[in-house]
């Protein structure tokens, strides 16, 4: 089973997550839960990593996979050692336009 690492950026992103749903709940132990989940979401790929769904950009599969759980989506690379998460974002947001930028 592969290990786990985070990006800066990710790290930063599950801080966001963490917030916005307190924000949402106004209650810890939702948020907790609701963190955990996400957090066992991202784990259960190191079982099978290349079974997320393929990121495509401009037709081309971009070396990127992703799972969602509920409302964020996870983006990670997969190595021979790790799988690296590289961004945490909403469903809803341009995702393509923070990971790619202005390609």
């Amino acid at each position: 089973m592969l290990e786990i690492k985070y990006a800066k950026e990710a790290i930063e992103d599950l801080k966001m997550v963490y917030l916005g749903v307190f924000e949402a709940s106004r209650d810890i132990e939702t948020t907790e839960k609701y963190f955990v989940g996400l957090k066992e979401r991202i784990k259960e790929q190191c079982k099978r990593p290349k079974t997320g769904t393929r990121l495509y950009y401009k037709n081309t599969f971009s070396g990127i996979y992703f799972v969602t759980y509920k409302a964020y989506i996870a983006f990670y690379k997969v190595s021979d050692e790790f799988l690296y998460v590289i961004k945490i974002a909403l469903a809803k947001s341009d995702y393509l336009k923070e990971i790619f930028g202005d390609k």
